[in-house]
């Protein structure tokens, strides 16, 4: 990553913490950077927008790819900060962003991602779980935030994740009281258990 968004994106996280924008943490930032590079991702869908912070790490990591990342979401105020940040660090061109809610936007997206991140309102994990299903390719790596920090919000989700048979799924705890799911197809039998 350029020293200029390294700098941009650190400022950004200075002003989300002091106007409490729910952002993923540094640490995890890095992390879904690194999986996304790992990936080989070119088209990334980001659920949950918020100030553009997730998005333009996503961009950055898909950039070397010629790839393009398609964020979701419904707050007005929020989304156009985002659109600002991107310009700001020059990704608006890698970046689409649509507003809406998440739930009435995903059933008219018709293509398949490489990477999908869900980081919006925790309730609605589980429904957003079932409508990316159709927008994932054999391959497709989907990144959940947020999954040990609110177990009561993202009960429905895990007990969902915990009945599939043919997704597999692991927490990778990357913060002291949280932690990130992963997901891909594959058999998932005796393998994902709501555990920390």
């Amino acid at each position: 990553m350029k020293l200029e968004r390294i700098k941009f994106l650190a400022q950004l996280k200075t002003e989300s913490e002091a106007d409490n924008v729910p952002n993923v943490t540094k640490k995890n930032a890095e992390f879904l950077h690194f999986l996304t590079r790992l990936h080989k991702a070119k088209l990334v869908l980001e659920i949950g927008t918020a100030n553009g912070y997730s998005t333009i790490w996503f961009a950055d990591a898909i950039e070397e790819f010629d790839g393009h990342v398609t964020t979701i979401d419904h707050s007005t105020p929020s989304r156009n900060w985002a659109l600002e940040n991107f310009k700001k660090v020059g990704l608006e061109d890698r970046i689409t962003s649509i507003f809406g809610r998440a739930q009435e936007v995903l059933p008219t997206l018709d293509q398949k991602f490489d990477v999908i991140f869900i980081d919006a309102i925790k309730k609605s994990y589980a429904e957003f779980w079932q409508l990316c299903k159709p927008l994932m390719h054999d391959n497709t790596l989907i990144i959940v935030d947020d999954v040990l920090k609110f177990p009561v919000k993202t009960k429905s989700f895990h007990e969902a994740i915990a009945n599939e048979t043919d997704y597999q799924a692991v927490i990778v705890p990357t913060d002291e009281d949280d932690g990130i799911m992963l997901i891909q197809k594959g058999d998932n039998t005796g393998f994902y258990t709501n555990q920390k």
